[in-house]
C-alpha cells in the first residue's frame, strides 16, 4: 500500500508524461518500470539519456520518501550520472537504495536494467530534507 506522500510523487505530471510507475518503495529501497514508449527515444532509436536521468531520479526519490519523516519534504541537490550501454527494449528497471540518511541530507543510489537484466546507467544523488510550512 502506498502512503498519501507516495501516491503524490508518483501521480505528479513527470510520472504520468513519461509513463513511470512505482513497483516498490520501502526501507529506503524502490524499483520504478518505465515502458519504453517512441517518444522516450533520441534519433539513434534508444532511450534519451535524459530520460535515464530522470528514471534514475525517480527511483531515489521514491528510496527515500519511503523512510522521510511526514514533517519532511526532500528534494534533489545533486546528481551523477554514467550511462553504461544504448538502453533499449520494451521496459527499463530503476532501483534506488538510500547509501545515509540523514537529518538534513540523504544519500542515493540508483541503477537502471534493461529487460535482460543488463545495466544501462547508474548513479548518486543527495537529496536535501526540509521542514514542511506550516507544520
Amino acid at each position: 500500500m502506498l502512503t498519501e506522500r507516495l501516491k503524490a510523487l508518483t501521480t505528479s505530471p513527470v510520472w504520468l508524461h513519461t509513463g513511470m510507475e512505482l513497483e516498490f518503495a520501502e526501507d529506503g529501497k524502490s524499483k520504478v518500470v518505465l515502458q519504453v514508449k517512441q517518444e522516450l527515444l533520441q534519433i539513434h532509436g534508444t532511450v534519451h539519456g535524459g530520460i535515464l536521468a530522470t528514471l534514475l531520479d525517480a527511483a531515489m526519490a521514491s528510496a527515500v520518501n519511503s523512510v522521510l519523516d511526514e514533517n519532511l519534504f526532500t528534494v534533489t541537490a545533486e546528481m551523477k550520472i554514467h550511462f553504461t550501454k544504448p538502453a533499449s527494449g520494451n521496459y527499463l528497471i530503476g532501483m534506488g537504495e538510500i547509501v545515509k540518511h540523514g537529518k538534513s541530507l540523504t544519500f542515493i543510489k540508483s541503477e537502471i536494467f534493461d529487460e535482460h537484466g543488463e545495466m544501462v546507467a547508474f548513479g548518486s544523488g543527495t537529496f536535501v530534507n526540509r521542514m514542511k510550512k506550516n507544520v
